[in-house]
């Protein structure tokens, strides 16, 4: 372990206390300072001070009861409880506890999860309806003189006085969060489902009682006698049953350990509860500290819980829970005791690879790890590290474990705390046996009985159903099988999904200690590291169920090939001792003599580096032996500290160099056929992850997952800014991914390198830490949602094993398996599109989504290619804007011409489209007949035809995309509309264009609305184009429908261009005629593109009445409308829109230079605007250049 922050404090910290969730970390010195410090950003979240006199809660509570005499008053009242009784200071600080929903659900969880293996919120009450913690954050802080209840969220402190506790001082607390109602003086039948009305406080006293006190009311409800002496560890644990009552464990300081049961009636008028057992002598000193643990001895399936206790006579203990033998005990110190331990299921530590316990005693400076058997060893020194103080080293008195990042530390020393951290991306020895994942996910079945069709397989013989995984634990080798099952909820809630376990066959015996697992793409060979020894071993299964060692030798890494049982070997000559001087006890040289040795050390590692070499071998057929492949890869002097399997060999090279942003060691790839180098270096990520059809791989590092294509050639297409992922295993476009905290699903596609497809990323977090309670206090259903709200995840580090039987299973650091539902309609269409089922995904999501969501799976689906935007047109809640994008990419260009149209008239709904063929039928006999069509005043087309669709019959459709969910298989194939075939109305009005303009009269003055200074050319221009038309149909537009022309900008010059490319200039003209009259609301460099479609479709008298427009209204730039005269290669009409722009120099010069006739006019006027603005006579001569 590594110290990885030091918070100094001026007095000794004696307690120290984790948040489960939030990375808080709160400690109290001897001086009663307390403080809440946030471990991620090194900041004070909190701090006071109780160890003085502290004035301000009596004023509060004088003024509360001034406030309650008046008769006005109305409000909450004051309990004599809550008050305190004077101002005394609180005194030396005891204990500390965080109390909210989140720690509530995480200590129920991990409780349920320790005894009944039970990953999953079975047996954990409804939060949201528990009086004393919904909505508030509280800090309880056990003082000598009272109870504080300090709130974290600004609210107004509360105190338990000392009065309650029978006036004596607190020493330590503990919650229950469920117990019997009748402990709360509540009748069974009355509390049905009511297990946890409010959280209880358990308060050790110095007396040796434990007083139970409501914390939603801070009333006493009960006493805990037995103990005669003061209370120093007190813990509560889950009930025998999942969902039962919990149970309270307490240890004094006369060696007594006492086990209570919660649901014993209270006797007396006094309420006292006796202990359920009493053991008056389990040490023969004080009990200092106690933790309950479990650790893997054979087999991984189901290992006792033990109580682990150490006191003040040197020994630690192991009991037996619930039958409270003593199993184990020893003296793993060389001198002094234990003053605090707990239990750290980081890495493989639970399954016997790494000591489970930690330990520190006031004197040593360093922490101590110790095995089941009793053996120690050491885990950090801090001699050094942190400042001693007075001491000639540190003493250290308490140490913390994060519940749920185990490799996360807190040590209180006497100069401050030091926070040490683990490797957190090391994973338990878990690896999962690939198989075949079904493109049908199937739901998990809602009856249990339909779970299991035919009689469950034995124990030792393996099952091909749920999730497979290889675990290395106890010194064997094991493979469980586990498929997913329904369970009743204890509490009377909704069943809840849990696993059970199909088989167990332990395949070979392994020698201790940490191991690496790696399977064979084939699940048939597995590999096994033991880093810490440099040695590995490949076992394969041959025909049947017998497994063999076909190879082994000294390696520190080894790497799978994708496609075949092949796999690369790294080879390192083993670090030696080195041969130290003696360390002197001067403490002036201690710092220099630990740079001595970290400095031999670096330099012989470096040298065993220099030496690595990288071997490939290859298991034969029959799975007995393996051969040779190359006895080295060329790495070009290079020393490898790594490997990364998959379709490329990965070799992490020890050279640092900043690549593409980051700085780090370099990962070069090698093909597995010749071994040489494939492209450039790379910096070298965390984990590597290819996709199965190897079109994709996922490169993860501390901060970051860079997604890269493979074809046509390797490169970053994505950066996903996820932290601390630990590993991740692709299906098909799916990469699933686990970090410390969280779990998400990412779904992504490279494209094809075409505008038309563009690369396709979506992420979303699926698990995190505080997902359980998200999930419990979500109102509505996941039927109504897009996507399933946050779930709960497994605490610690997890191995990620894949989706199986409709639900992701993840694999804990005690080898159990953990489940996240992916049957979410949501999930389910996307997966089924991935693996391109588009039939089944778009009717996934016709059943189970509403159809506010469709637009977000069609946008998945037409990202995995055309087939999946042809079938997502068929969803029927698209909407108009995404609909109109799906038909553009899948060549449906006058459905999406259509579509366009809608949204440019205002419409957001796609049911009017089934009134269109009105609309379009209205706008083309409008047009034949020469009324005012198009886009002129007065009622819309669209409006029109809405209002006849409303008097339609209800069984009328109009078209066959009106309801894209029906199946039209049996339909007519004569009746189905071809969207690309030419239709009678567009044809009648192609033939009518060519006979009446079509311009867009958008920015066009109607007759008789020029000014008096516009040259005659323009007008001619603009009553030749306004003949024929009434001035009902000149109306300039609004600002309402500039901007949403400006909104559909984009996708009208996409559908241009797709209409240009396609040779349907009649759809691109559409298009660009929609942007013309909206061109107000439009950059003028969109409006210049605008203009150079329009020229190449041919649509020169839009272009002639724009230019004019634009230059008599000026509401476009001038370089715009010369811009839109230019492209008509007119002279005349060049010159007009000039003069008329204002750009009188311009239409001089250019009259002069295609010696137009108005050449003097145009020369006189520019001479005019110059004497007008300089007050002098102004002569101008154009000369043509020499």
């Amino acid at each position: 372990m590594d110290l990885k922050a030091f918070r100094p404090t001026k007095e000794k910290v004696k307690v120290v206390e984790f948040h489960a969730v939030q990375p808080w970390l709160a400690m109290a010195d001897v001086a009663g300072a307390v403080s809440i410090w946030n471990w991620e950003s090194q900041q004070v979240v909190m701090e006071t001070n109780l160890g003085v006199q502290d004035e301000a809660p009596l004023q509060d509570a004088q003024l509360q009861r001034l406030a309650e005499r008046e008769p006005q008053y109305w409000g909450h009242q004051l309990s004599a409880a809550m008050a305190p009784p004077k101002t005394v200071a609180a005194g030396p600080v005891r204990d500390l506890r965080f109390l909210d929903t989140q720690t509530c659900f995480w200590q129920l969880a991990q409780g349920q999860s320790l005894q009944h293996g039970a990953n999953t919120s079975q047996g954990i009450p409804h939060l949201g309806r528990v009086r004393g913690i919904k909505g508030r954050r509280w800090l309880v802080i056990a003082c000598e003189t009272k109870i504080v209840f300090q709130d974290l969220m600004g609210g107004p402190s509360r105190e338990v006085p000392r009065s309650i506790m029978d006036s004596k001082p607190s020493t330590r607390i503990a919650f229950t969060f469920i117990h019997s109602p009748s402990l709360l003086g509540l009748n069974e039948a009355d509390a049905a489902g009511s297990a946890m009305v409010t959280p209880i406080m358990a308060v050790g006293t110095a007396s040796g009682t434990i007083h139970l006190i409501s914390v939603a009311s801070l009333q006493l409800i009960a006493r805990l006698v037995g103990h005669k002496a003061s209370i120093n560890a007190l813990m509560s644990i889950a009930g025998k049953e999942p969902g039962a009552p919990e149970w309270l464990i307490s240890g004094a300081a006369d060696g007594g350990l006492a086990v209570w049961d919660l649901t014993k009636p209270a006797q007396g008028a006094d309420r006292e509860i006796m202990p359920r057992h009493l053991l008056p002598r389990a040490h023969e000193g004080a009990i200092f500290s106690m933790t309950l643990f479990q650790s893997v001895i054979d087999s991984p399936e189901n290992p006792p819980v033990r109580l682990l206790t150490a006191g003040e006579d040197k020994k630690v203990a192991a009991w037996d829970l619930w039958t409270w033998a003593q199993s184990a005990g020893s003296k793993p110190m060389p001198k002094g005791f234990a003053t605090s331990a707990v239990a750290s299921a980081r890495g493989g530590a639970a399954l016997g690879g790494e000591p489970p316990i930690i330990m520190v005693g006031d004197e040593y400076a360093v922490v101590f790890g110790m095995f089941p058997g009793g053996s120690a060893t050491l885990i950090a020194n801090l001699e050094t590290s942190i400042p001693a103080g007075g001491k000639k080293f540190p003493k250290l008195y308490q140490i913390a474990v994060h519940p749920l990042q185990p490799h996360i530390l807190a040590v209180g020393a006497n100069t401050g705390v030091a926070l040490l951290m683990a490797d957190g991306n090391q994973l338990p020895p878990v690896c999962g046996v690939p198989m075949k994942v079904p493109v049908e996910v199937p739901a998990p079945p809602a009856d249990p009985m339909q779970l299991i069709s035919t009689a469950p397989a034995p124990l030792d013989q393996p099952d091909d159903r749920g999730a497979t995984y290889l675990v290395a634990s106890g010194g064997s080798l094991w493979q469980l099988n586990h498929k997913t099952s329904w369970k009743d909820d204890l509490l009377g809630g909704a069943r809840q999904l849990s696993t059970v376990l199909m088989s167990k066959r332990r395949l070979t015996g392994i020698p201790s200690g940490r191991v690496v697992l790696a399977a064979s793409s084939t699940g048939t060979c597995v590999s096994v590291v033991w880093p810490e020894t440099s040695r590995f071993a490949i076992y394969s299964q041959r025909t049947g169920e017998v497994w063999e060692r076909v190879d082994e030798g000294s390696g520190t890494a080894v790497a799978w090939a994708l496609a075949s049982p092949t796999y690369a070997v790294l080879h390192q000559a083993p670090v030696r001792p080195l041969d130290l001087p003696k360390k002197t006890k001067k403490k002036k040289n201690a710092a220099e003599e630990e740079q001595r040795a970290a400095a031999a050390l670096a330099s012989a590692q470096a040298a065993a580096a220099a030496s690595a070499t990288v071997q490939v071998f290859q298991v034969g057929e029959d799975g007995r032996s393996a051969r040779l492949l190359t006895s080295a890869v060329n790495l070009s002097g290079e020393a490898a500290a790594g490997l990364y399997g998959g379709a490329l060999l990965g070799v992490k090279l020890h050279r640092v160099q900043r690549v593409g942003g980051r700085a780090g060691r370099l990962l070069q790839f090698y093909s597995w056929g010749s071994f040489q180098p494939v492209g450039r270096p790379l910096a070298a990520p965390r984990w590597l992850a290819w996709d199965p059809d190897v079109s994709m791989a996922a490169l993860a590092y501390s901060d970051a997952i860079t997604l890269c294509s493979t074809r046509p050639s390797f490169g970053p297409f994505a950066t996903i800014p996820l932290k601390g992922t630990s590993c991740g295993v692709w299906h098909r476009h799916m990469l699933l991914t686990t970090s410390l905290q969280e779990a998400h699903c990412i779904f992504a596609t490279a494209g094809d390198g075409t505008p038309r497809q563009p690369p396709f990323v979506e992420v979303r977090r699926i698990a995190s830490l505080s997902g359980g309670v998200a999930a419990q206090l979500a109102s509505g259903g996941d039927a109504t949602a897009a996507l399933p709200c946050e779930q709960m995840r497994c605490g610690g580090p997890a191995t990620v094993i894949g989706v199986r039987e409709g639900v992701l299973w993840l694999v804990d650091s005690r080898a159990r398996p953990f489940v996240i539902p992916m049957a979410h309609a949501g999930l389910r269409a996307r997966y089924l599109a991935a693996h391109g089922d588009f039939p089944a995904a778009r009717a996934v999501a016709e059943k189970g989504l509403w159809r506010e969501h469709h637009d977000q799976v069609a946008k998945f689906m037409a990202a995995m290619g055309p087939r999946g935007a042809e079938e997502a047109l068929r969803l029927s809640g698209l909407s108009l804007r995404e609909e109109l994008r799906l038909a553009s990419g899948a060549g449906q260009l006058r459905r999406a011409q259509h579509c366009l149209e809608a949204l440019a008239w205002g419409s957001g709904d796609r049911a009017t489209l089934a009134a269109f063929p009105l609309w379009q039928s209205h706008t083309v006999d409008t047009l034949l007949g020469g009324g005012s069509g198009g886009w002129g005043a007065g009622p819309s087309p669209l409006e029109q035809a809405a209002r006849a669709a409303a008097m339609r019959p209800p069984g009328l459709r109009l078209l066959p995309f009106d309801q894209p969910g029906m199946d039209n298989s049996d339909a007519d194939p004569s009746k189905d509309v071809d969207w690309d075939s030419p239709l009678e109305l567009t044809r009648r009005l192609a033939e009518r264009s060519s006979e009446q303009s079509s311009a867009s009269p958008g920015l066009l003055p109607g007759p008789g609305q020029l000014p008096a200074s516009v040259p005659q050319a323009v007008g001619a221009a603009v009553g030749g184009l306004s003949s024929g038309r009434s001035s009902a149909g000149h109306a300039p537009p609004s600002q309402a429908d500039v901007e949403r022309i400006a909104g559909v900008a984009d996708d009208a010059l996409q559908l241009a261009d797709l209409g240009i490319a396609s040779g349907l200039n009649d759809v691109a003209g559409a298009a660009l005629r929609i942007l013309l009259r909206g061109a107000e609301g439009l950059a003028p460099n969109v409006v210049a593109g605008v203009l150079a479609r329009c020229a190449r479709c041919g649509l020169d008298a839009d272009l002639r009445a724009f230019a004019i427009a634009a230059a008599l209204t000026h509401k476009a730039p001038p370089e715009i409308a010369a811009v839109a005269a230019v492209v008509q290669a007119d002279p005349r009409l060049m010159e007009s829109v000039l003069s008329a722009s204002g750009l009188v120099a311009m239409a001089a010069v250019y009259s002069h230079a295609w010696r137009s006739p108005t050449a003097p006019q145009a020369l006189g006027e520019w001479s005019a605007r110059l004497t007008e603005a300089s007050g002098y006579k102004a002569r101008l001569t154009v000369q043509p250049p020499s």
